[in-house]
């Protein structure tokens, strides 16, 4: 990450923070957390779309190889009980239900990026990048 190898030397990481934790049967599972440098400014919100659009990704690709990659690791699966995300009223607490089909990417109102899904079947992709997912 640090050496330009998924988004190049011209967005250098200017932080990186990590926090590794075990999941269930002890598998490890890491929170990563980075900025890049020479980014769009925020006040460009065309710029910086472009930009979101051309390096994450919410969608299933047509490459069957990374489709399989996010089929599998890149898909939300709502449940009940113990950590799941669905409420007494069946509502998604991580907001998988609330996506909307968008041929670009946008801003909401608390500035977090609302990304790209063009297909129904996109509705539950959590965003990745491919570079990193295929690594």
């Amino acid at each position: 990450m640090r050496q330009g190898k998924y988004f190049g030397l011209d967005h250098p990481v200017t932080y990186l923070m990590m926090s590794i934790e075990y999941q269930n049967r002890g598998m490890p599972h890491a929170h990563i957390v980075f900025q890049l440098g020479n980014m769009p400014a925020f006040a460009d919100k065309d710029e910086l779309i472009n930009w979101i659009d051309e390096n994450i990704s919410a969608e299933i690709p047509e490459d069957a190889t990374l489709a399989d990659l996010v089929k599998t690791h890149m898909t939300h699966k709502c449940f009940r009980g113990d950590n799941g995300c669905l409420d007494k009223n069946n509502v998604c607490k991580r907001g998988y239900d609330r996506h909307g089909i968008k041929d670009r990417s946008s801003f909401n109102d608390m500035g977090f990026a609302d990304y790209r899904r063009r297909q129904p079947d996109d509705l539950t992709i959590v965003s990745y990048n491919k570079c990193i997912l295929q690594d």
